[in-house]
């Protein structure tokens, strides 16, 4: 689904327009610049990036995230997501120049800032 879904998703579950207001960024936009990396999701960018698999295990992703107690798994699940998407920015960082990124990721949020 990636960030920007999350976060509409988001913003409709609380009732909270304000969190859609907030500074967020897909990697995603950053690979459909980039003609090293094929377009894809986080799993698909950390395989490509950093030669590893990030474990998208259905029944982890589908569990109940809004449970009082998070299981180990589902833990270690968002752990290794935002490490993996913090991991590969930084991998971005080293092949793209930090000018080019800063322009995209501004080009992007005037995007978004017009969507809603």
């Amino acid at each position: 689904m990636g960030i920007d879904g999350d976060m509409k998703r988001l913003a409709n579950e609380t009732s909270d327009p304000e969190i859609l207001a907030g500074s967020f960024f897909d990697l995603r936009f950053l690979a459909f610049y980039s003609d090293q990396f094929e377009h894809g999701g986080l799993a698909s960018l950390v395989r490509q990036v950093l030669n590893r698999k990030l474990d998208k295990d259905w029944r982890i992703r589908a569990s109940n995230w809004e449970a009082d107690q998070l299981t180990d798994k589902q833990k270690l699940y968002a752990a290794d997501d935002s490490v993996s998407a913090l991991q590969v920015m930084a991998k971005f960082y080293h092949f793209m120049s930090d000018e080019e990124i800063e322009s995209k990721k501004s080009d992007k949020e005037r995007s978004h800032s017009q969507e809603y």
